[in-house]
């Protein structure tokens, strides 16, 4: 064991750059997440980048504390990368998924104060860092668009000093494993601050989606854990106020858009997403007189206020009706009483007197 700690200690950028390699075809590989050999693969990059940050404080090749961008050697700066593989590794472990979810934060939370400290990260990045609460849809989306567009910048300037130095389609990026054995120091050192930059932003977004999924990971963790209590029978699920029926009751269900209703662990992850912005109630689909109008039409309100002072005034209207339908009556017997007394012409002499 001592021999391969000194080997790995004296060869440590060798190190470095093979572990590296390994992150990049596990990154690009097209196998199932739950594959043996990935996960195998998986587990020793992880160790291995655990090993290279140890190896590296150890001996001082990390940035250290109140150092800036300038005084930070080339060398210093791939190790700055370290803690971001760790985390963007742990994120890709299944099982217990809290455990592993909380490991990738401190780790991302780890790179990012790094990167801030050499002045590589962006303010509007910083404020996103250091907030408590998610920020509103809005705010969410402007910020991935300014993310994306100084992500675009950064790549378009190194393209250029990349043509500048003679090299000319050349694919490089975080998840890129790229040749640099024939660059110059100072291409290399830009090429680090540019991969440093674009993990921070990726970082920031990770840090957000992980916030996220935590949420209901801690939901499906708490869920496992009365299952295995109740010996392995699943909690009683039944739709109404008493089994957490919506939101505001417990865990079990979430009432989706439209009404539909559907238990947490069937949920997709489109509407996992959806869930998060939403607020702690179930949304009305009447309006109060859409409402009001449907309760007429069952029968179950009547207009006006009801009761014995309603029927009143209904015997009332009745009373009046038929008063005037008598009246009606009266005036017309009335009339034929008179035409009857009366023949028609009777009253006409014609001016014979």
């Amino acid at each position: 064991m001592g021999d391969t700690s000194v080997r790995e200690e004296d060869n440590l950028p060798l190190f470095f750059k093979s572990t590296q390699s390994l992150y990049h075809s596990i990154d690009n590989s097209s196998l199932d997440s739950r594959d043996p050999q990935l996960i195998a693969d998986i587990r020793k990059c992880l160790d291995d980048f655990k090993k290279i940050h140890d190896i590296a404080q150890k001996t001082g090749v990390v940035v250290s504390r109140g150092e800036e961008l300038d005084d930070v050697t080339t060398e210093s700066l791939r190790y700055v990368l370290v803690p971001y593989y760790i985390a963007e590794l742990e994120l890709k472990i299944q099982t217990n998924r809290v455990e592993q979810l909380r490991a990738a934060k401190l780790s991302y939370l780890h790179f990012l104060s790094k990167v801030e400290q050499i002045k590589l990260l962006h303010k509007e990045d910083v404020k996103a860092m250091k907030r408590d609460n998610p920020p509103d849809a809005q705010t969410k989306r402007s910020e991935k668009i300014n993310r994306a567009m100084r992500e675009k910048d950064a790549k378009n300037n190194f393209e250029s000093a990349l043509l500048r130095q003679g090299f000319s389609n050349v694919s490089f990026g975080i998840s890129v494993d790229v040749d640099t054995r024939n660059w110059e120091e100072e291409l290399l050192r830009q090429y680090l601050i540019y991969l440093i930059g674009s993990a921070g932003r990726n970082a920031i977004s990770q840090l957000e989606q992980s916030a996220e999924e935590e949420v209901f990971a801690r939901m499906h963790a708490e869920q496992e854990r009365i299952r295995e209590e109740r010996g392995g029978r699943p909690e009683p699920r039944q739709a109404s106020a008493s089994s957490g029926l919506g939101r505001g009751g417990g865990n079990n269900y979430v009432v989706l858009p439209g009404g539909v209703v559907k238990p947490i662990d069937r949920l997709t992850r489109t509407e996992i997403k959806k869930q998060v912005f939403q607020p702690s109630h179930i949304l009305p689909t009447y309006t109060p007189e859409e409402a009001v109008e449907a309760e007429i039409r069952n029968g179950g309100m009547v207009k006006g206020k009801g009761g014995k002072e309603s029927e009143k005034k209904d015997e009332d209207s009745d009373n009046s009706d038929n008063d005037d339908d008598n009246a009606v009556y009266r005036k017309k017997r009335d009339w034929d009483d008179w035409k009857d007394d009366h023949p028609r012409g009777g009253g006409n002499t014609m001016g014979r007197g």
